[in-house]
């Protein structure tokens, strides 16, 4: 069928009438060469058409033009909406429907798919997130509460959501963010902020695993233990990976990756970086202890110096936060401190 030849002839007769809009026929504006296809507004490229027939040269484009996606879509959302200011009587069948709705969404995931999606190569972190700086009114953030409180997702829903962001597919796939990569790096916490996260920390009440008995902070013991924990007789078994040289296997591919494999022990081809410090020449095969190492060192002349802390209840001093916070503090066995249960 020649599909230019129809499309030629209605345009052609469409203007031999001189036809005239609110003379008591509904008339739209139809670009004889599309935008698209880089036809212009003016007056020798437009012509009034029935809303009938404009439907139908759109769709003799697109059989002209095949494969074009911005008449492709034109033609959807002539199928698909309308405005007020639009009367389109005309009606398609159920068939014609799907065959521009299938059309439509082919075109769709062609251009939005690998290099030629908006968002490929975009990483949209931090300030270069649109969101960046915008926060939800009150109001909004209750109807969110409202509606998430009580839902839960499915088993199948978790494993695809895990599915699709393990291993390569992952956005932290083989990516390091230790010292200045961190987007941490620089930001320091208010003393506001540290009394807040040690206030929420010290009102969570240690659980106790009902299959192993080991008691912690729940957080840990929620990811350990309870149902992942390895006394739990209804476990669910989990792929183990194992290194390439070595026995060692693991539930967690991650620690495959970083510690086993290529840079396993046993490998005879394993190549050893050494990070040095360049003020004490401290070495260690992870960047990261080298990075926080120079923080503190005692040679870096804008190093800082580790604070000292001391526990109130024993009088034991260290630099080693983490420690004070796990054995001291409240949590300290000296006979001093009132929260001791064996006092």
């Amino acid at each position: 069928m020649d599909y230019q030849k129809i499309y030629d002839q209605i345009v052609i007769r469409a203007r031999s009438e001189n036809r005239k809009k609110k003379q008591g026929i509904y008339y739209e504006n139809h670009h004889i060469l599309p935008r698209g296809l880089g036809g212009s507004d003016i007056d020798e490229n437009l012509v009034l058409l029935t809303a009938r027939e404009h439907y139908i040269c759109h769709r003799l484009l697109v059989e002209i033009y095949v494969g074009n996606s911005t008449l492709a879509y034109a033609l959807w959302m002539m199928v698909h909406s309308k405005t007020k200011f639009q009367q389109r009587d005309y009606k398609i069948s159920s068939r014609e429907y799907e065959r521009h709705r299938i059309m439509h969404a082919e075109n769709v995931s062609k251009n939005q798919s690998g290099e030629n999606s908006s968002f490929y190569g975009v990483h949209r972190y931090g300030e270069d997130s649109y969101r960046w700086g915008m926060t939800h009114t009150e109001e909004t953030k209750l109807k969110i509460s409202i509606t998430k409180t009580g839902v839960t997702m499915s088993v199948e829903v978790r494993e695809a959501i895990s599915k699709g962001h393990s291993g390569e597919k992952s956005i932290w796939f083989d990516v390091h963010r230790y010292g200045e990569d961190n987007p941490n790096f620089g930001h320091l916490w208010t003393e506001e902020m540290k009394l807040r996260d040690k206030e929420i920390m010290l009102n969570k009440e240690d659980i106790i695993c009902p299959y192993c008995g080991v008691s912690g902070h729940p957080s840990i013991m929620k990811r350990w233990h309870f149902d992942n924990c390895k006394m739990n007789p209804n476990r669910e078994k989990k792929l183990l990976f194992k290194c390439d040289w070595c026995d060692y296997t693991s539930e967690n591919e991650v620690n495959i990756r970083r510690r086993h494999n290529d840079k396993c022990k046993e490998n005879p081809d394993r190549i050893i970086t050494i990070y040095e410090c360049e003020f004490c020449g401290f070495t260690s095969t992870e960047k990261g202890h080298i990075t926080n190492h120079k923080r503190f060192c005692e040679l870096n002349p804008e190093g800082k110096a580790r604070p000292i802390i001391t526990c109130e209840y024993c009088g034991l001093q260290s630099t080693n936060q983490a420690n004070m916070t796990r054995f001291h503090g409240d949590k300290c066995p000296s006979p001093n401190n009132p929260l001791n249960e064996q006092v």
